[in-house]
């Protein structure tokens, strides 16, 4: 697995923000009805504010999972350009 250290927030690279906060990893849940449906596997790298806090104006997924993919799209249609970045 990458080292979520040294890795940007997939959103922010993707959408042009600036990340002001640490990266963590996200486990993708959007479609899943229930936490057990999440595969361990199946992460992509957030910054905290994208992921939990929403901090500096940012929208958090788990603060408001269907506005954060109508504004970002599903979550676990990042995990093929995540894949694209291991292969880099």
């Amino acid at each position: 697995m990458i080292d979520p250290e040294f890795t940007p927030c997939i959103v922010c690279t993707e959408h042009d923000e600036p990340q002001t906060t640490p990266t963590e990893w996200h486990h993708v849940c959007h479609d899943r009805f229930r936490a057990a449906d999440r595969s361990k596997s199946e992460v992509i790298p957030l910054c905290r504010a994208h992921h939990l806090t929403g901090e500096g104006g940012k929208l958090a997924i788990h603060k408001g999972k269907k506005t954060w993919r109508e504004m970002y799209g599903a979550d676990y249609d990042y995990l093929p350009l995540l894949a694209a970045w291991r292969e880099a």
